[in-house]
């Protein structure tokens, strides 16, 4: 099945036109890529590894993926965690914690964090995730000094600060 995503202006004003995943984005033209902190209340973050015929094969991310035409932000990122994880996150414990313009890459990146308190077990989409897992801070840094975290998620030590102003 055919994915479209909403293309915007540098303005993040949807233009009306649409794009298909896996073709080009056209000049001047951006489309929205959100990725999902996961946190629960012991402070770990749920982390997936990634499909090892994926870009990045068997890396370790929180969850991401393009926002699809019709959905907003918190939509898409509410979306990409069900399909991937198998969770249902509490749009009411969501916040946007980061939102930027990366006109080379013709991408708006919003990264949104949410509190998960539930147990239980995780339904994992077999062609992009294949372990999940929460891990501490430290697991997290680790993961990044050897070189198996997400390099796009270079940001993650203002993740963790930015949640300790929320706790």
């Amino acid at each position: 099945m055919t994915e479209l995503w909403d293309l915007y202006d540098k303005f993040r004003q949807k233009t009306g036109r649409f794009h298909e995943r896996g073709k080009p984005v056209p000049e001047g033209y951006l489309h929205i890529i959100i990725h999902v902190w996961i946190r629960d209340r012991e402070g770990r973050y749920l982390m997936s590894q990634r499909h090892p015929k994926k870009s990045f094969p068997l890396m370790w991310e929180c969850t991401g993926g393009a926002v699809i035409a019709g959905e907003d932000s918190l939509t898409g990122a509410m979306r990409e965690v069900k399909e991937e994880l198998g969770v249902t996150l509490d749009r009411d414990k969501g916040v946007l914690f980061k939102s930027e313009c990366q006109e080379s890459h013709k991408v708006f990146y919003d990264v949104w964090l949410f509190q998960y308190d539930q147990e239980g077990p995780l339904v994992l989409q077999p062609e992009e995730v294949v372990a999940a897992r929460w891990m501490n801070e430290n697991e997290i840094r680790k993961c990044a000094r050897e070189g198996c975290l997400m390099p796009m998620l270079n940001y993650y030590e203002d993740v963790f600060s930015y949640e300790k102003t929320l706790v």
